[in-house]
Order: C-alpha cells, then sequence, then structure tokens
C-alpha cells in the first residue's frame, strides 16, 4: 500500500532549511536580560542643583528690586502730594495778602502781609508708609516783584538710603522731588469779580449747582427746582440751571417752607408761568440815608404781558452768613428781585427804578454799570433795557449824598465798572424837573 503524499503547502520553504536558527540575547548571556535605563551621576545631580539654587537666587533678587521700586514710586507720589499741597498754599497767601492794601500798591517785605505772609519754613509731615518728608520752598526776585517764580522742594529717605539717626546731622537726603511755578500777589476782590457780570452765552452756577441769577438763600426744592417767597400771597419756583420762573403758587402763609410748596407742587395747586427774573444789590454811603421802601416798576413795558399776572417785587436785608443776622459792613445793603411774568415772545423793556427814594435834596441814585464792552447793553446794567429776553443778575445800585449830582469816583474802576446817576440827570441841581431828563441818561 503506498503511503500518502503530503500535501504541497506542508512541505518546508526552500529557504527554511538554509535559515540558521538564532540564538537570543539571554541565551548567550546565561539567561540575564541587562537594563535599559541608565542612572544620573552625582555631577549631573550637584550640577542640576545648582542651576535651581541661582535661579531661585535671582527670582528673590527680582522680587526684593520689584518690592523697592514699589516701595520708591509710593514715596514719590505722597512727595508729590506734598508739593502740590505746599504750591496750593502758597497761592493761597499770595491771594490773601492784598486784601488790607488799598490802591493797588504791591506790598512788601515791611508791610502787613505781601510777600513776607507766605509760608516757607520747612516742614516735616509724615507720609502715609511713616516715611518722614522734609518740605522746602523758596521764591524767586524781589519782595518789590508783584509776580515771582516759586519752587518747592520735597526730600526724604528710602530704605537703602541713609540712616534714619543720620537726617538731622547735615547729611544730604537721597531722594527728592522739585515742582516749580509762578505765582502773583492778587487781591481776592478781584477774583469775585471774574465771574461779574455773565460772560456772554455762559451759564455761571453756585456750588451748590444753581444759577447765578437764583438767589443763595432761595429755597430748595429738588428736581431742578428752587422757590422764592415774593409775598404772602406769591411763591415764584425757579429754574436752578437758568434762574427763570417756571411756576408760581400761593402758600397762603408768611414763611413758607420747602416742604409747604412740595405739597402744593403735588397736589397741582400751583400754575405753571414763564417768565423772566431781575436782581441785586442796593447799597447807601451813609447810615443815615433811607432805604428804598420797594422796586418801582411801572417803566417796565412788556410785550406780551401774562394774562392776570403783574411785575412783582421783593425788597430784603441782605443776611450776614457767619451769623446769620442783618449784614452791616458798609453800612448795610438790601437786596431786591423782581419777577416779570410773559408770553412768548419773552421779552421786555423798560428803566427799573428804586421806590421810595426823593430826588430833591441832596440824594442821589447811581447804579454800576460793568464797563465790560464784550457784553450785552442789558447785561451790563445800561439802561433803559432793551428787549430783554433773558434773567437778570448784578443789576445795583447805591444811594449817596452827592449835591453836585456826581457818583462817587470808587464807583469807577477801569474795565469793570462805572457810576452812573440813575434817577435823578439834573448836573448841580439846576432846578430842572426829572421828566426834562433824557430816558437814556435815567
Amino acid at each position: 500500500m503506498t503511503p500518502p503524499t503530503p500535501a504541497a503547502d506542508s512541505a518546508p520553504h526552500p529557504r527554511a532549511a538554509a535559515r540558521p536558527l538564532r540564538t537570543s540575547h539571554a541565551t548567550a548571556l546565561g539567561g540575564l536580560r541587562p537594563s535599559r535605563h541608565r542612572g544620573v551621576t552625582l555631577i549631573e545631580s550637584l550640577i542640576a542643583l545648582l542651576v535651581a539654587s541661582f535661579s531661585g537666587l535671582a527670582l528673590v533678587g527680582m522680587q526684593s528690586s520689584l518690592s523697592r521700586h514699589a516701595e520708591i514710586a509710593k514715596q514719590r507720589s505722597e512727595a508729590v502730594r506734598f508739593a502740590q499741597a505746599r504750591m496750593e498754599s502758597l497761592r493761597s497767601a499770595a491771594s490773601l495778602s492784598l486784601a488790607a492794601v488799598e490802591g493797588g500798591r504791591t506790598p512788601g517785605a515791611g508791610d502787613t502781609g505781601g510777600w513776607a505772609a507766605l509760608p516757607l519754613a520747612v516742614q516735616t509731615p509724615l507720609g502715609d508708609g511713616q516715611t518722614r518728608f522734609e518740605v522746602d520752598s523758596a521764591l524767586g526776585g524781589s519782595d518789590a516783584d508783584p509776580m515771582r517764580s516759586a519752587l518747592v522742594t520735597v526730600r526724604w529717605l528710602d530704605r537703602t538710603g541713609l540712616p534714619a539717626a543720620s537726617v538731622g546731622s547735615g547729611q544730604a537726603h537721597n531722594q527728592q522731588v522739585q515742582l516749580a511755578s509762578v505765582i502773583a500777589l492778587s487781591d481776592p476782590r478781584e477774583t469775585g469779580l471774574l465771574g461779574n457780570p455773565l460772560p456772554p452765552q455762559a451759564q455761571l452756577k453756585r456750588p451748590g449747582d444753581r444759577s447765578l441769577a437764583i438767589p443763595r438763600d432761595a429755597l430748595r426744592l429738588g428736581e431742578g427746582r428752587s422757590a422764592v417767597q415774593i409775598a404772602a400771597d406769591l411763591v415764584a419756583v425757579l429754574d436752578d440751571a437758568t434762574g427763570e420762573l417756571r411756576q408760581v403758587c400761593n402758600p397762603e402763609i408768611v414763611a413758607v417752607t420747602a416742604d409747604r410748596i412740595k405739597a402744593l407742587l403735588a397736589a397741582g395747586a400751583c400754575s405753571a408761568l414763564k417768565g423772566h427774573v431781575v436782581s441785586g444789590h442796593i447799597g447807601r454811603g451813609s447810615a443815615d440815608i433811607p432805604w428804598p421802601t420797594g422796586i418801582a416798576t411801572a417803566e417796565l413795558l412788556r410785550q406780551n404781558p401774562a394774562a392776570g399776572w403783574g411785575i412783582r417785587c421783593k425788597l430784603s436785608e441782605v443776611l450776614d452768613p457767619a451769623s446769620g443776622g442783618p449784614l452791616t459792613e458798609g453800612h448795610g445793603s438790601r437786596y431786591y428781585l423782581c419777577v416779570i411774568p410773559l408770553q412768548a415772545p419773552h421779552a421786555w423793556s423798560g428803566t427799573l427804578r428804586l421806590g421810595g427814594v426823593p430826588t430833591t435834596g441832596d440824594l442821589l441814585v447811581c447804579r454800576f454799570e460793568s464797563a465790560v464792552a464784550t457784553l450785552a447793553a442789558n447785561d451790563r446794567n445800561v439802561q433803559p433795557y432793551e428787549n430783554v429776553r433773558t434773567s437778570l443778575r448784578d443789576q445795583n445800585f447805591l444811594i449817596v449824598k452827592a449835591p453836585e449830582g456826581i457818583c462817587p469816583a470808587a464807583m469807577t474802576q477801569p474795565g469793570l465798572s462805572v457810576g452812573v446817576p440813575h434817577q435823578d440827570c439834573r448836573a448841580g441841581r439846576g432846578g430842572a424837573t426829572e421828566a426834562a431828563c433824557p430816558p437814556a441818561t435815567r
């Protein structure tokens, strides 16, 4: 019987017999397998540790430097603040130094005030960071100069500077800030004239954010409104931004309060009414001169009067803000305010007069007329007024004894104001009647 022939695919590959048998490394090394990981030598470890140490030291040094610079920046900010405070103190002292000096003369070192009154002494304030600063100031020029350069120097020691014990030993400070400027002696009364009269197309406001046309003692109602009581039956509600008349109320009480007006407004008991306000102060030359009894408005003409509403005025004493009583300085003062209700077009013209002041004898009413030519004639108190379309303030008067019919020379200040006879144009009292005076001179 013939044995089976093996299948063709079970036969060994022709190259299989010629392929040598490979011996593993484990067999060649007696069965031990070597590790593929190498160890770190001691030198490499020391080098890595050294690099890490230097990096840490660099970070610590950078952190220390950043902290130091931050501290110096804080100290510089405080030094600048001290320098600015000293400079403002010098300016304030320069402004007040001429308050007691008349005639525009610049005071010298021997005068009370002047440059000698400026605070130039060295100060050592303590900053927020417990750093002591030395604030020093000096002036250039001489005491005869109206303007002088000012230099404020602030010195201090930072943490890397001289020890604190050496500050008073004459050694130099290692940090300083200097602020240079120019200051001038100025009378504070002239500063007040900068806002008088009102510049064209400008709405100056008091610190209380109210128009200068609104009297200081006006009641605050909120929502941009203030109230002025004209009489027991009339309270004018004014717009804080413009000083214009917006509403009128009848409180039916003599001494009105803000709460009373608010209640009337909330109840709809007030009437909407537009119009302008004209106000000012009245002074007198001596204590024996009588005050006016009111404000005469017969010569004020409205182009389109509000039906049923006439012109109403109030005349009151000026109170001293310090004592709360009547102001007695300069023989006292009176304040007047007139409300002129109007319909469109909201304009009026004419002449405003003081009532109850006799035009005979030696009494003379003078008005302060602004000498600023860039302002409109109405703002300058040039009367008669013509086509007034806004509220007017600081329309001021002075009652004096002047037999010659000439206003005091002190009323005329170059570029600021002019004293003009108002209710009596009779030069020398030659017997002419007031009616004969030209209207433009009244």
